[in-house]
């Protein structure tokens, strides 16, 4: 019972972190615009009690666009070309960035974000354990970080033959969770997808 509230306590507390963060980006894009639309906004004026609210919804409508036009900008090539390379930049500067990337498009289920923190199995020499994949090479190695359990953020890092890498068809928080729990979840592998 105390273990499903806590691992339920974290789950809530992984997702909201994300939900924080994108509501607090919300707000200051909102405030930005309504800075700077105030003068534009105050030549509309009506001199009617609704002005206020006029304006609010149209810095709102003008928040929107921006977002939409900056997610539009993000899949030009010049632009991902440069995305990219901060996000190389990143993987180098900030311990724990491949960690959190995975995390949150585990997520949001997006497979190019958890690329460097995809969760496998492995199969060693007396047992199979469950990691995630760093990197692949073309020379048929796979990178693996081996957490321990429950301090699930080290381990091991060790490099593999492909054949003995099982991509898993779950999100890095799952597996971080399992971990978390002393392995609690992890008698369910046979019923986890497996790419």
């Amino acid at each position: 019972m105390k273990s499903n509230l806590l691992r339920r306590f974290v789950a809530g507390l992984l997702i909201a972190i994300p939900i924080v963060v994108l509501g607090i980006a919300l707000y200051t894009v909102f405030e930005v615009i309504q800075f700077i639309g105030d003068p534009l906004f105050g030549l509309i004026g009506t001199g009617t009690p609704f002005d206020s609210a006029i304006e609010h919804v149209l810095a709102g409508f003008a928040a929107g666009v921006t977002l939409y036009l900056l997610g539009y900008a993000a899949e030009l090539q010049v632009i991902k070309d440069r995305v990219n390379r901060l996000d190389r930049l990143l993987v180098l500067l900030v311990p724990g960035y491949t960690m959190i990337k995975g995390f949150i498009g585990g997520v949001v289920h997006e497979d190019a974000m958890t690329e460097g923190f995809r969760p496998v199995l492995v199969d060693t020499v007396d047992s199979t354990r469950i990691g995630f994949e760093i990197e692949r090479s073309d020379s048929g190695k796979v990178v693996v970080f081996l957490p321990n359990a429950p301090a699930a953020s080290t381990g091991i890092i060790a490099a593999y033959d492909a054949e003995r890498v099982t991509r898993l068809n779950v999100p890095p928080h799952r597996v971080m969770e399992m971990l978390s729990f002393y392995g609690a979840g992890l008698t369910d592998l046979d019923k986890l997808q497996i790419n």
